[in-house]
């Protein structure tokens, strides 16, 4: 136990310094900061489509309503870091982007319309189909198939919409050794392949767009902090097949649990893990009291604060959604570990949100609709397809106050400027952000968060913190989200 404490001593103390670097900082040196683009789904960074005039480092066009097409371009935009082209795609009425639709983005990346695919007075040496989640390459007579992986592909968010974002990576390379942008001058077009389809810019129009090479991302990535002393610290994690004790992967684990040290810990798919294995571990990594319970087939709860209740969300239908009421300082606050039905049960999502706003309404609602105890849901929410699991959580519509009392709290990644939770490069599905925080802003306040992720950390970061570069795929294919809360009430003191 003595040797294991000094090991945590070492770990803060390493970790206090690390905190006085700059991690966050994510422009490359000699460069000049340009769109602070986070791919999270949200579009804040963007400008306006009719105040792109005003932005050099955006490109954009605007296309006309039409509301006899069944997918209808409102505007396309463009941007670049170094690391990647950016696509800020607006619709006119919300349309799923990753599923069930003819939708084409086309690229002449070599800037010559004489090579690719032909398609409206560009030649596309790469055709994305959306709803298919695939593309084409054309760079010689014959055409391949080629996967997000070979693009570094990737959309937020996951469920239908009216605004998405779109990166491809800039040295993406759809053939080993040939690279797809030969040009620094790049023509576009967003296609609809149906009959009367959509197409922007229209028949006869050219859109341009010229990569800036000499742009860095002006994003601030979120530090990697120790826990405040004031509030508590939350990890949500869905730990792919019990990554948490597997022996092949326990050891990668325990540096990350060691080097977050939450006070609250949700981990999603321990199938066969069992609570009594996880609170031994855990008084081995991180000593002192821990409340343990695993719930349904595998969710495993753990909390430093002393679980007053476990309240079934969905119980004989989906079994890994679960409440656990817990008091910290005299407070008394719910926390849900959620882990929602996958994939393309968009009518149980559905379900299962309804039955988690029920409960936040009946055990932390007055009468008057206001709450009477701080809220947190964490987990794999598996929001993919209809926006109506997403809109049951954070509009209102299902609480007795008919306002939002739940905000998405949207962490970033620690190495990169993205919200993305899930990426698995051998399937036929994108990276995504599958997993969430949400809480309630009227009696919580969130003091800082992060997704963590090692692959593009500096090296003198990862080995004063006992990480490597690939920590984090080993683990799983979920990556962690951490977040620091304090009680509204205490803020101030």
């Amino acid at each position: 136990m003595k040797k294991q404490y000094q090991w945590n001593k070492i770990l803060i103390y390493s970790f206090l310094f690390l905190t006085s670097i700059n991690t966050y900082y994510v422009r490359a040196q000699n460069t000049f900061p340009c769109v602070p683009v986070i791919l999270d789904g949200f579009s804040h960074e963007w400008p306006k489509l009719s105040d792109t005039s005003k932005n050099s480092w955006v490109t954009s066009i605007i296309d006309p309503i039409d509301k006899l097409k069944n997918i209808d371009i409102a505007g396309l935009q463009i941007t670049n870091d170094e690391n990647n082209i950016y696509f800020h795609i607006v619709f006119h009425k919300p349309y799923p982007l990753g599923e069930n639709n003819s939708l084409f983005l086309e690229l002449d990346t070599d800037n010559n319309p004489l090579t690719g695919y032909h398609v409206n007075g560009i030649g596309a040496e790469l055709g994305w189909q959306f709803g298919q989640r695939f593309g084409y390459f054309k760079h010689s007579l014959v055409a391949d198939m080629i996967a997000h992986r070979n693009l570094g592909f990737m959309f937020a968010p996951p469920f239908t919409a009216i605004e998405y974002e779109v990166a491809i990576s800039l040295s993406a390379e759809p053939k080993p050794g040939i690279k797809l942008f030969v040009s620094d001058t790049i023509h576009i077009a967003l296609w609809d392949n149906s009959e009367n389809g959509d197409l922007a810019p229209d028949y006869g129009q050219v859109f341009t767009y010229i990569i800036k090479r000499n742009c860095g991302n002006s994003a601030q990535l979120p530090e990697i902090k120790i826990k405040p002393d004031k509030g508590f610290r939350v990890l949500s994690w869905n730990v792919f097949n019990d990554g948490f004790t597997d022996p092949s992967r326990k050891n990668d684990f325990a540096k990350i649990l060691q080097l977050l040290n939450p006070d609250i810990i949700s981990f999603i798919e321990c199938w066969q893990s069992q609570p009594e294995e996880v609170d031994s571990i855990l008084q081995k990594l991180l000593p002192g009291t821990w409340y343990v319970r695993k719930y349904g087939e595998g969710v495993i709860f753990a909390s430093r604060f002393k679980i007053l209740d476990i309240i079934p969300v969905k119980p004989g239908a989906n079994e890994n959604i679960v409440g656990f009421k817990l008091r910290k300082d005299n407070t008394d606050f719910l926390f849900f570990s959620c882990h929602l039905s996958c994939c393309y049960f968009d009518a149980e999502r559905i379900l299962e949100t309804q039955a988690l706003m029920a409960i936040i309404n009946k055990e932390a609602t007055y009468q008057d609709g206001n709450l009477r105890m701080p809220v947190i849901l964490a987990g794999d929410f598996n929001i993919v397809g209809s926006d109506v699991p997403y809109k049951n959580l954070t509009t209102g519509r299902l609480h007795l106050s008919q306002k939002p009392v739940l905000r998405d709290l949207v962490p970033v990644q620690t190495d990169r400027p993205s919200a993305i939770t899930w990426r698995d490069y051998e399937k036929i599905f994108s990276p995504a952000r599958l997993d969430y925080i949400f809480y309630s802003p009227s009696n919580l306040y969130p003091i800082h968060s992060f997704i963590l992720n090692t692959r593009r950390l500096k090296p003198e970061i990862l080995e004063k913190m006992g990480l490597d570069a690939e920590i984090m795929s080993r683990c799983s294919d979920h990556l962690p989200l951490v977040a620091d809360f304090l009680f509204t009430a205490l803020k101030n003191k």
